[in-house]
């Protein structure tokens, strides 16, 4: 028999700790329980930055600024972008997950990239991926709305479950 149990560790992988009272409840509903024995490891910065995938080895996922930073507690990019843009994988993988999203964000897509990377791209529009879908680098997430909301975007990475700073694996806006 199966059973239905996610790990702290592996939620960790996929959300940041304030979020996480939230998931436990997404998936006693679910019937899913979650195993909090394994806290949560501290954010990788430049000194820590693990060997598995050099630095500047993904793109940028969008041709703008982070209005938000990585650090003090956010653990991603946060940007606020104009109607119409595209959001593009920032590294090829196989999507583990795309539904509805954690955080205030209507909708969350999580590609595995490589034996230990997980890619978050919260947004609040309808991704243009499903679990399972294979993707490549480049490849479009989403597209921002004219909605006041649909304009919202924030990445995220975890290695292991350590949030990972994204700019130090994405090469620069050209």
């Amino acid at each position: 028999m199966r059973t239905n149990t996610i790990s702290i560790r592996a939620a960790m992988s996929c959300v940041p700790l304030l979020l996480l009272p939230l998931l436990s409840a997404c998936c006693a509903q679910s019937g899913v329980t979650v195993d909090k024995r394994v806290s949560p490891e501290p954010a990788l910065h430049a000194a820590a930055l693990p060997t598995t995938v050099h630095a500047g080895a993904w793109r940028a996922p969008v041709l703008a600024k982070p209005e938000r930073e990585f650090g003090d507690g956010f653990y991603g990019l946060g940007y606020s972008l104009p109607p119409g843009t595209v959001i593009r994988a920032a590294a090829s993988g196989v999507v583990v997950y795309a539904g509805r999203g954690l955080g205030g964000f209507r909708h969350l897509v999580i590609v595995k990239s490589g034996d230990h990377h997980l890619v978050a791209y919260s947004v609040n529009v309808a991704p243009m991926l499903r679990e399972g879908d294979d993707i490549e680098q480049g490849d479009t997430v989403a597209r921002t709305t004219g909605d006041p909301t649909g304009t919202e975007f924030r990445l995220e990475v975890r290695d292991r479950g350590k949030p990972v700073d994204p700019r130090l694996l994405i090469r620069e806006a050209t």
